[in-house]
Protein backbone atom coordinates (compact mmCIF):
# COMPACT_ATOMS: atom_id res chain seq x y z
CA UNK A 1 0.00 0.00 0.00
CA UNK A 2 1.16 3.62 -0.28
CA UNK A 3 3.11 5.08 2.54
CA UNK A 4 0.97 6.55 5.13
CA UNK A 5 -0.76 10.04 5.49
CA UNK A 6 0.22 12.04 8.54
CA UNK A 7 -2.92 13.18 10.57
CA UNK A 8 -2.73 15.40 12.48
CA UNK A 9 -4.47 14.55 16.06
CA UNK A 10 -5.48 18.71 16.98
CA UNK A 11 -7.49 21.16 15.31
CA UNK A 12 -5.28 24.38 16.20
CA UNK A 13 -4.94 25.61 13.24
CA UNK A 14 -1.48 27.29 14.48
CA UNK A 15 -0.43 24.27 14.49
CA UNK A 16 -0.96 23.38 11.38
CA UNK A 17 0.47 26.31 10.63
CA UNK A 18 3.87 26.13 11.78
CA UNK A 19 4.01 22.21 10.81
CA UNK A 20 2.30 21.99 7.60
CA UNK A 21 1.55 18.46 6.57
CA UNK A 22 3.78 17.17 3.19
CA UNK A 23 1.17 14.75 2.43
CA UNK A 24 3.09 11.45 2.98
CA UNK A 25 4.73 10.33 6.18
CA UNK A 26 8.02 11.16 7.74
CA UNK A 27 8.99 7.61 8.34
CA UNK A 28 8.31 6.84 4.66
CA UNK A 29 10.66 9.78 3.72
CA UNK A 30 13.47 8.21 5.69
CA UNK A 31 13.20 5.13 4.92
CA UNK A 32 13.70 6.28 0.87
CA UNK A 33 16.03 8.60 1.44
CA UNK A 34 18.14 5.59 3.61
CA UNK A 35 17.60 3.81 0.22
CA UNK A 36 19.20 6.51 -1.89
CA UNK A 37 21.73 6.59 0.37
CA UNK A 38 22.80 3.18 0.37
CA UNK A 39 22.13 2.66 -2.97
CA UNK A 40 22.84 5.47 -5.16
CA UNK A 41 25.43 8.11 -2.94
CA UNK A 42 26.94 5.53 -1.51
CA UNK A 43 28.28 3.83 -4.84
CA UNK A 44 28.62 6.91 -6.88
CA UNK A 45 30.99 8.32 -3.86
CA UNK A 46 32.67 4.67 -4.23
CA UNK A 47 32.68 4.87 -7.89
CA UNK A 48 34.59 8.64 -7.96
CA UNK A 49 36.97 6.88 -5.47
CA UNK A 50 38.17 4.73 -8.28
CA UNK A 51 38.17 7.19 -10.65
CA UNK A 52 40.29 8.87 -9.05
CA UNK A 53 42.69 6.48 -8.69
CA UNK A 54 43.42 4.92 -12.11
CA UNK A 55 43.31 8.65 -13.05
CA UNK A 56 46.19 9.17 -11.22
CA UNK A 57 48.22 6.04 -11.48
CA UNK A 58 49.63 7.50 -14.62
CA UNK A 59 52.67 9.38 -12.40
CA UNK A 60 53.18 7.40 -9.78
CA UNK A 61 54.25 4.44 -12.40
CA UNK A 62 56.15 6.93 -14.70
CA UNK A 63 58.49 7.47 -11.64
CA UNK A 64 58.16 4.36 -10.64
CA UNK A 65 60.00 2.70 -13.71
CA UNK A 66 57.91 3.13 -16.68
CA UNK A 67 60.03 6.13 -18.09
CA UNK A 68 62.84 3.59 -18.47
CA UNK A 69 61.39 0.55 -19.56
CA UNK A 70 59.28 2.61 -22.24
CA UNK A 71 61.31 4.79 -23.21
CA UNK A 72 59.84 7.74 -22.24
CA UNK A 73 62.45 10.61 -21.78
CA UNK A 74 61.00 13.66 -23.64
CA UNK A 75 57.83 14.76 -23.76
CA UNK A 76 56.36 11.35 -24.16
CA UNK A 77 54.43 11.98 -20.54
CA UNK A 78 52.99 15.27 -21.53
CA UNK A 79 51.65 13.84 -24.89
CA UNK A 80 50.02 11.26 -22.54
CA UNK A 81 48.11 13.33 -20.60
CA UNK A 82 47.27 15.50 -23.57
CA UNK A 83 45.26 11.89 -24.74
CA UNK A 84 43.68 11.77 -21.60
CA UNK A 85 42.66 14.95 -21.89
CA UNK A 86 41.36 14.92 -25.13
CA UNK A 87 39.43 11.68 -24.25
CA UNK A 88 37.82 13.72 -21.20
CA UNK A 89 36.79 16.41 -22.92
CA UNK A 90 34.59 15.32 -25.92
CA UNK A 91 33.18 12.08 -24.10
CA UNK A 92 31.46 14.40 -21.06
CA UNK A 93 28.67 15.64 -22.96
CA UNK A 94 27.09 12.68 -24.55
CA UNK A 95 28.15 10.90 -21.65
CA UNK A 96 25.05 13.19 -19.94
CA UNK A 97 23.06 12.32 -22.66
CA UNK A 98 23.46 8.72 -22.60
CA UNK A 99 22.73 8.76 -18.52
CA UNK A 100 19.47 11.23 -19.16
CA UNK A 101 17.88 8.70 -22.37
CA UNK A 102 19.08 5.01 -20.89
CA UNK A 103 19.30 3.26 -17.51
CA UNK A 104 22.08 5.00 -15.58
CA UNK A 105 22.82 1.44 -14.29
CA UNK A 106 23.72 0.63 -17.33
CA UNK A 107 25.51 3.68 -18.82
CA UNK A 108 27.85 3.77 -15.52
CA UNK A 109 28.54 0.26 -15.56
CA UNK A 110 29.77 0.53 -18.78
CA UNK A 111 31.45 3.41 -18.03
CA UNK A 112 33.60 1.73 -14.92
CA UNK A 113 34.18 -1.48 -16.33
CA UNK A 114 35.43 0.32 -19.60
CA UNK A 115 38.05 2.14 -17.46
CA UNK A 116 39.32 -0.22 -15.58
CA UNK A 117 39.58 -2.49 -18.52
CA UNK A 118 41.76 0.17 -20.33
CA UNK A 119 43.91 0.49 -16.97
CA UNK A 120 44.54 -3.11 -16.75
CA UNK A 121 45.50 -3.05 -20.46
CA UNK A 122 48.41 -0.80 -19.00
CA UNK A 123 49.76 -3.55 -17.41
CA UNK A 124 51.08 -5.35 -20.89
CA UNK A 125 52.12 -2.06 -22.96
CA UNK A 126 55.56 -1.91 -25.09
CA UNK A 127 55.75 0.89 -26.65
CA UNK A 128 54.35 4.61 -25.30
CA UNK A 129 52.28 5.28 -28.34
CA UNK A 130 50.37 2.33 -26.86
CA UNK A 131 49.87 4.07 -23.57
CA UNK A 132 49.10 6.98 -25.89
CA UNK A 133 45.61 5.31 -27.26
CA UNK A 134 45.26 3.31 -23.73
CA UNK A 135 45.04 6.97 -22.12
CA UNK A 136 42.47 8.42 -24.36
CA UNK A 137 39.79 5.45 -23.87
CA UNK A 138 40.51 5.81 -20.16
CA UNK A 139 39.71 9.49 -20.43
CA UNK A 140 36.72 8.78 -22.83
CA UNK A 141 35.33 6.47 -20.24
CA UNK A 142 36.09 8.68 -17.23
CA UNK A 143 34.96 11.46 -18.64
CA UNK A 144 30.76 11.43 -18.17
CA UNK A 145 31.02 9.93 -14.53
CA UNK A 146 31.38 13.10 -12.58
CA UNK A 147 29.07 15.54 -14.43
CA UNK A 148 26.91 12.53 -15.13
CA UNK A 149 26.56 11.47 -11.00
CA UNK A 150 26.43 14.89 -9.89
CA UNK A 151 23.41 14.42 -12.64
CA UNK A 152 21.78 11.66 -11.17
CA UNK A 153 22.37 12.80 -7.87
CA UNK A 154 20.53 15.90 -8.36
CA UNK A 155 17.91 14.33 -9.77
CA UNK A 156 16.72 12.10 -6.79
CA UNK A 157 16.97 14.30 -3.79
CA UNK A 158 15.57 17.20 -2.73
CA UNK A 159 16.58 20.76 -2.36
CA UNK A 160 17.33 20.42 1.33
CA UNK A 161 19.16 17.45 1.15
CA UNK A 162 21.14 17.99 -1.90
CA UNK A 163 23.85 19.90 -0.57
CA UNK A 164 25.26 17.49 1.92
CA UNK A 165 24.62 14.80 -0.75
CA UNK A 166 26.60 17.21 -3.11
CA UNK A 167 29.12 18.03 -1.13
CA UNK A 168 29.65 14.40 0.08
CA UNK A 169 30.76 13.24 -3.22
CA UNK A 170 32.62 16.32 -3.99
CA UNK A 171 35.22 14.81 -0.94
CA UNK A 172 35.41 11.91 -3.09
CA UNK A 173 38.13 13.16 -5.11
CA UNK A 174 39.99 13.94 -2.29
CA UNK A 175 39.65 10.77 -0.83
CA UNK A 176 41.18 8.95 -3.67
CA UNK A 177 43.90 11.19 -4.23
CA UNK A 178 44.71 10.25 -0.77
CA UNK A 179 44.43 7.04 -1.18
CA UNK A 180 46.00 6.91 -4.10
CA UNK A 181 49.06 7.83 -2.80
CA UNK A 182 49.15 5.46 -0.43
CA UNK A 183 47.97 2.61 -2.43
CA UNK A 184 49.98 3.00 -5.40
CA UNK A 185 53.35 3.52 -3.69
CA UNK A 186 52.54 0.25 -1.39
CA UNK A 187 51.75 -2.04 -4.44
CA UNK A 188 55.03 -1.16 -6.15
CA UNK A 189 57.58 -1.21 -2.68
CA UNK A 190 55.77 -5.01 -1.97
CA UNK A 191 55.20 -6.13 -5.38
CA UNK A 192 58.33 -5.25 -7.74
CA UNK A 193 59.23 -8.02 -9.40
CA UNK A 194 57.14 -10.42 -8.32
CA UNK A 195 56.10 -12.91 -11.26
CA UNK A 196 59.05 -11.44 -13.18
CA UNK A 197 56.84 -7.95 -13.14
CA UNK A 198 58.08 -4.25 -12.55
CA UNK A 199 56.44 -2.84 -9.79
CA UNK A 200 54.50 -0.26 -12.11
CA UNK A 201 53.54 -2.78 -14.00
CA UNK A 202 51.23 -4.30 -11.20
CA UNK A 203 50.27 -0.94 -10.36
CA UNK A 204 47.58 -1.18 -12.92
CA UNK A 205 46.97 -4.56 -12.39
CA UNK A 206 45.63 -4.01 -8.27
CA UNK A 207 43.92 -0.38 -9.55
CA UNK A 208 41.70 -2.47 -11.79
CA UNK A 209 40.92 -5.12 -9.49
CA UNK A 210 39.78 -2.82 -7.06
CA UNK A 211 37.65 -1.23 -9.88
CA UNK A 212 35.82 -4.04 -11.22
CA UNK A 213 33.46 -5.02 -7.98
CA UNK A 214 32.67 -1.59 -7.70
CA UNK A 215 31.17 -1.07 -11.26
CA UNK A 216 28.98 -4.27 -10.67
CA UNK A 217 28.02 -2.76 -7.68
CA UNK A 218 27.04 -0.08 -9.36
CA UNK A 219 25.23 -2.23 -12.04
CA UNK A 220 22.89 -3.85 -9.25
CA UNK A 221 22.97 -0.94 -6.32
CA UNK A 222 21.98 2.58 -9.15
CA UNK A 223 18.65 3.42 -9.71
CA UNK A 224 17.55 4.42 -12.88
CA UNK A 225 15.90 8.45 -13.09
CA UNK A 226 12.57 8.46 -10.71
CA UNK A 227 10.31 9.11 -13.74
CA UNK A 228 11.70 6.02 -15.49
CA UNK A 229 12.36 3.75 -12.84
CA UNK A 230 10.20 0.62 -12.36
CA UNK A 231 10.07 -1.15 -8.87
CA UNK A 232 12.70 -3.27 -8.28
CA UNK A 233 14.43 -5.35 -4.88
CA UNK A 234 15.44 -1.76 -3.67
CA UNK A 235 12.83 0.22 -4.43
CA UNK A 236 9.18 -0.74 -4.68
CA UNK A 237 6.32 1.10 -5.93
CA UNK A 238 5.82 3.16 -2.99
CA UNK A 239 9.26 3.98 -3.35
CA UNK A 240 8.53 5.37 -6.64
CA UNK A 241 5.32 7.39 -6.13
CA UNK A 242 7.09 8.99 -2.98
CA UNK A 243 10.07 10.32 -4.76
CA UNK A 244 7.97 11.38 -7.63
CA UNK A 245 5.89 13.54 -5.71
CA UNK A 246 8.38 15.03 -3.44
CA UNK A 247 10.36 16.30 -6.80
CA UNK A 248 6.95 17.38 -8.13
CA UNK A 249 6.39 19.16 -4.97
CA UNK A 250 9.35 21.36 -5.58
CA UNK A 251 8.26 21.83 -9.54
CA UNK A 252 11.07 19.54 -10.44
CA UNK A 253 10.14 17.55 -14.01
CA UNK A 254 11.77 14.94 -15.57
CA UNK A 255 12.82 13.73 -18.91
CA UNK A 256 10.44 14.68 -22.07
CA UNK A 257 8.87 13.01 -24.90
CA UNK A 258 10.44 14.79 -27.05
CA UNK A 259 14.34 14.41 -25.45
CA UNK A 260 17.02 15.99 -27.38
CA UNK A 261 15.10 17.32 -30.40
CA UNK A 262 16.42 20.42 -32.28
CA UNK A 263 13.96 22.97 -30.58
CA UNK A 264 15.54 21.63 -26.70
CA UNK A 265 18.94 22.02 -27.86
CA UNK A 266 17.58 26.07 -29.53
CA UNK A 267 15.97 26.54 -25.99
CA UNK A 268 19.09 24.90 -23.70
CA UNK A 269 21.89 27.21 -25.41
CA UNK A 270 18.96 30.34 -25.68
CA UNK A 271 18.97 30.61 -21.83
CA UNK A 272 21.53 32.06 -19.33
CA UNK A 273 22.14 28.91 -17.57
CA UNK A 274 24.24 26.99 -19.50
CA UNK A 275 26.40 30.53 -20.35
CA UNK A 276 26.49 32.04 -17.03
CA UNK A 277 27.01 28.67 -15.13
CA UNK A 278 29.96 27.40 -17.58
CA UNK A 279 31.96 30.80 -16.44
CA UNK A 280 30.98 30.42 -12.54
CA UNK A 281 32.68 26.75 -12.70
CA UNK A 282 35.43 27.48 -15.18
CA UNK A 283 36.40 30.08 -12.89
CA UNK A 284 36.20 27.75 -9.50
CA UNK A 285 37.87 25.01 -11.62
CA UNK A 286 41.09 27.61 -12.59
CA UNK A 287 41.42 28.70 -9.04
CA UNK A 288 41.83 24.67 -8.03
CA UNK A 289 44.93 24.60 -10.46
CA UNK A 290 46.46 27.15 -7.76
CA UNK A 291 49.64 25.12 -6.31
CA UNK A 292 52.98 26.23 -4.70
CA UNK A 293 56.05 24.26 -4.34
CA UNK A 294 55.53 23.37 -0.69
CA UNK A 295 52.39 24.16 -0.06
CA UNK A 296 49.55 22.15 -1.65
CA UNK A 297 45.84 22.42 -1.75
CA UNK A 298 44.96 19.87 1.47
CA UNK A 299 43.29 16.99 0.80
CA UNK A 300 42.21 16.86 4.72
CA UNK A 301 40.55 20.66 4.65
CA UNK A 302 38.71 19.46 1.80
CA UNK A 303 37.30 16.01 3.44
CA UNK A 304 36.72 17.63 6.52
CA UNK A 305 35.53 20.96 5.34
CA UNK A 306 33.11 19.15 2.51
CA UNK A 307 30.85 17.32 5.25
CA UNK A 308 30.97 20.61 7.60
CA UNK A 309 29.70 23.31 4.87
CA UNK A 310 27.41 20.63 2.93
CA UNK A 311 25.36 20.13 6.70
CA UNK A 312 25.62 24.11 7.15
CA UNK A 313 24.32 24.47 3.67
CA UNK A 314 20.80 22.65 3.73
CA UNK A 315 20.44 22.81 7.48
CA UNK A 316 21.30 26.68 8.90
CA UNK A 317 21.09 28.22 5.20
CA UNK A 318 17.83 26.40 3.80
CA UNK A 319 19.59 25.16 0.70
CA UNK A 320 20.60 28.59 -0.43
CA UNK A 321 23.57 27.27 -1.74
CA UNK A 322 25.23 30.85 -2.76
CA UNK A 323 26.80 31.84 0.84
CA UNK A 324 28.85 29.16 0.99
CA UNK A 325 30.07 29.41 -2.75
CA UNK A 326 30.95 33.16 -1.86
CA UNK A 327 32.50 32.33 1.44
CA UNK A 328 35.13 29.64 -0.58
CA UNK A 329 35.73 32.16 -3.26
CA UNK A 330 36.96 34.76 -0.93
CA UNK A 331 39.36 32.37 0.59
CA UNK A 332 41.72 33.10 -2.42
CA UNK A 333 41.87 36.38 -1.52
CA UNK A 334 41.82 36.88 2.02
CA UNK A 335 44.03 33.14 2.61
CA UNK A 336 45.42 32.28 -0.40
CA UNK A 337 47.93 30.31 0.84
CA UNK A 338 46.49 27.77 3.85
CA UNK A 339 43.02 27.25 2.86
CA UNK A 340 42.88 26.69 -0.52
CA UNK A 341 41.95 23.24 0.26
CA UNK A 342 38.33 24.59 0.79
CA UNK A 343 37.62 25.76 -2.24
CA UNK A 344 36.48 22.86 -4.15
CA UNK A 345 33.11 22.65 -1.32
CA UNK A 346 31.86 25.16 -3.33
CA UNK A 347 32.13 23.48 -6.83
CA UNK A 348 29.88 20.58 -5.24
CA UNK A 349 27.70 23.04 -4.18
CA UNK A 350 27.53 24.66 -7.81
CA UNK A 351 25.90 21.40 -8.95
CA UNK A 352 23.93 21.27 -5.90
CA UNK A 353 22.61 24.94 -7.15
CA UNK A 354 22.48 24.01 -10.41
CA UNK A 355 20.27 20.93 -10.15
CA UNK A 356 17.79 22.82 -7.99
CA UNK A 357 17.89 26.00 -10.18
CA UNK A 358 17.28 24.00 -13.28
CA UNK A 359 14.12 22.00 -12.35
CA UNK A 360 12.25 22.23 -15.64
CA UNK A 361 13.94 19.82 -17.82
CA UNK A 362 15.88 16.71 -17.11
CA UNK A 363 17.80 17.10 -20.69
CA UNK A 364 18.56 20.60 -20.05
CA UNK A 365 20.47 19.37 -16.43
CA UNK A 366 22.55 17.03 -18.02
CA UNK A 367 23.52 18.97 -20.99
CA UNK A 368 24.19 21.95 -18.64
CA UNK A 369 26.16 19.91 -16.02
CA UNK A 370 28.17 18.09 -18.86
CA UNK A 371 28.99 21.70 -20.48
CA UNK A 372 30.27 23.47 -18.04
CA UNK A 373 32.56 21.05 -16.80
CA UNK A 374 33.78 19.68 -20.00
CA UNK A 375 34.54 23.50 -21.10
CA UNK A 376 35.95 24.39 -17.46
CA UNK A 377 38.61 21.47 -18.04
CA UNK A 378 39.40 22.78 -21.32
CA UNK A 379 40.31 25.78 -20.81
CA UNK A 380 42.32 24.75 -17.06
CA UNK A 381 44.17 21.93 -18.73
CA UNK A 382 46.62 24.53 -20.43
CA UNK A 383 45.89 27.75 -18.54
CA UNK A 384 48.21 27.02 -15.50
CA UNK A 385 50.97 26.74 -17.59
CA UNK A 386 50.77 30.13 -18.95
CA UNK A 387 50.24 31.52 -14.39
CA UNK A 388 51.74 28.98 -12.76
CA UNK A 389 55.22 28.04 -14.71
CA UNK A 390 56.99 25.65 -12.89
CA UNK A 391 59.93 28.53 -13.01
CA UNK A 392 57.99 30.86 -11.18
CA UNK A 393 57.72 28.96 -8.29
CA UNK A 394 57.71 30.00 -5.45
CA UNK A 395 56.21 33.40 -5.87
CA UNK A 396 54.16 32.88 -9.04
CA UNK A 397 53.00 36.40 -8.93
CA UNK A 398 50.90 35.95 -12.44
CA UNK A 399 49.03 33.31 -10.54
CA UNK A 400 48.52 34.86 -7.73
CA UNK A 401 46.69 37.91 -9.40
CA UNK A 402 44.93 35.66 -12.06
CA UNK A 403 43.50 33.69 -9.20
CA UNK A 404 42.74 37.12 -7.36
CA UNK A 405 40.84 38.61 -9.99
CA UNK A 406 39.34 34.80 -10.65
CA UNK A 407 37.86 34.86 -7.26
CA UNK A 408 36.42 38.83 -7.60
CA UNK A 409 35.16 37.57 -10.93
CA UNK A 410 33.75 34.68 -9.78
CA UNK A 411 31.88 36.37 -6.39
CA UNK A 412 30.58 38.27 -9.38
CA UNK A 413 29.17 35.76 -11.60
CA UNK A 414 27.50 34.14 -8.24
CA UNK A 415 25.56 37.31 -7.68
CA UNK A 416 24.02 36.89 -11.52
CA UNK A 417 23.11 33.72 -11.00
CA UNK A 418 21.19 34.75 -7.21
CA UNK A 419 19.85 37.49 -9.53
CA UNK A 420 18.55 35.47 -12.58
CA UNK A 421 17.27 32.24 -10.16
CA UNK A 422 15.08 34.62 -8.60
CA UNK A 423 13.88 36.28 -11.13
CA UNK A 424 12.59 33.18 -13.20
CA UNK A 425 11.07 32.24 -10.01
CA UNK A 426 8.80 35.15 -9.91
CA UNK A 427 7.99 35.40 -13.84
CA UNK A 428 7.20 31.24 -12.93
CA UNK A 429 4.63 32.49 -10.36
CA UNK A 430 3.29 35.05 -12.07
CA UNK A 431 2.96 32.98 -15.45
CA UNK A 432 1.90 29.61 -14.01
CA UNK A 433 0.02 30.67 -10.92
CA UNK A 434 0.44 28.45 -7.37
CA UNK A 435 -1.84 25.51 -8.73
CA UNK A 436 0.54 24.31 -11.21
CA UNK A 437 2.97 22.84 -9.10
CA UNK A 438 0.23 21.63 -7.11
CA UNK A 439 -1.19 19.62 -9.14
CA UNK A 440 1.60 18.21 -10.44
CA UNK A 441 2.59 17.22 -7.12
CA UNK A 442 -1.28 15.55 -6.62
CA UNK A 443 -0.88 13.59 -9.99
CA UNK A 444 2.17 11.63 -8.97
CA UNK A 445 1.01 10.95 -5.44
CA UNK A 446 -2.65 11.28 -4.89
CA UNK A 447 -2.41 11.44 -0.73
CA UNK A 448 -0.67 14.62 -0.96
CA UNK A 449 -3.51 17.58 -0.93
CA UNK A 450 -2.85 20.22 -3.24
CA UNK A 451 -2.48 22.50 -0.29
CA UNK A 452 0.69 20.26 1.50
CA UNK A 453 2.20 20.20 -1.50
CA UNK A 454 2.70 24.01 -2.37
CA UNK A 455 3.86 24.46 1.14
CA UNK A 456 6.63 22.04 0.09
CA UNK A 457 7.42 24.01 -2.75
CA UNK A 458 7.29 27.63 -1.53
CA UNK A 459 9.74 26.73 1.05
CA UNK A 460 7.87 26.84 4.19
CA UNK A 461 8.59 23.41 5.43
Amino acid sequence: MPASVEHSDTDDSASVTSQPKKGWSLSAERKLVLKLDASLLIFSVLGLICRYIDQTNMSTAFVSGMKEDLGMYGLQYNYANTCWVVGYVIGQIPGNILLNRFSPHYVVFILEFGWSIMTLCTTWVTTYQQIYVIRFFVGLFESAYYPGLHFLIGSWYSKEELGKRASLFQAACAIGTLLSQVLQGGVHTTLNGVAGRPGWRWIFIIDAVISFPVAIGAFLMLPDLPEKIRPNWIFNQDDIDLARARLAAEGRKGTSKDGFSRKAFTEIFSTWHIWVFTICYSLYIFMQKFDVTGVHRSADQLIASSFFLGWVDDTFLKQRRWPLIVATSAIHIIALYYLTGMIEVGAGLTYAWAASVISTSSEKRAIVTGTYNSVAFSFNAWLPLIFFKQTDQPAVFKGNVAVSVASGLLIVFIFLILYLSKRDERRARLAQGDESVSTTAVQYYPQATKADSFEVETGKL
